[in-house]
């Protein structure tokens, strides 16, 4: 018995802490680099369109938005020979800048996560990406969702923290999943 009272006496104080440091506050995701492509870039123009939903999502006191925005893009521009971004998927603005295909992110879910560990519990964050691109007929040509997980195990953990290295692992896993296929041959 006295073992389970010490480990809920430990979830309890952990959640006593974020709780007294994030009363108040915001946090966003901080700057950070994505991996390097081994292989070669897609040859296409793609069109990526981040919803306003997309880049001012704010989870709880979480400002998701700005850094999963620019996450998106530097994935993009790994990924693509070449991105435009586009504000709007009206059909004036598509073809006069020549793209090939549209590129669509979009969070489908975010939040954090307490993982029990013998002597703390460590703060972790969840963010899940569905990734949608289609050609401009309208056919969806790659649909996948990903997943990142971040957890900060620091003596203080940070769910900023957290946040930025489940962004990271999201867009890393995106960028070696879409260039590992060639499901682009299709549109070219």
């Amino acid at each position: 018995m006295k073992g389970r009272r010490a480990g809920s006496c430990r979830l309890y104080l952990s959640l006593s802490w974020i709780l007294l440091t994030t009363i108040g506050c915001s946090f966003a995701i901080r700057d950070y680099a994505l991996q390097e492509v081994s292989s070669p870039k897609i040859p296409l123009r793609v069109g990526l369109y981040m919803a306003p939903s997309f880049r001012n999502y704010l989870d709880n006191r979480i400002q998701l938005g700005e850094g999963m925005r620019k996450g998106a893009e530097e994935a993009a521009r790994k990924a693509f020979e070449d991105v435009v971004i586009i504000d709007s998927l009206s059909s004036a603005e598509i073809p006069r800048r020549e793209i090939k295909a549209l590129a669509n992110p979009e969070i489908v879910g975010a939040g954090i996560v307490l993982e029990p560990t013998p002597f703390r519990t460590s703060i972790g964050y969840q963010i899940t990406v569905k990734w949608t691109i289609w050609s401009l007929d309208g056919r969806v040509m790659y649909l996948n969702t990903f997943k990142g997980e971040g957890i900060s195990r620091a003596h203080f953990p940070s769910i900023e923290t957290s946040a930025t290295l489940a962004a990271k692992e999201q867009y890393d896993k995106f960028l070696a999943h879409i260039v590992s296929h060639r499901w682009w041959e299709a549109i070219k």
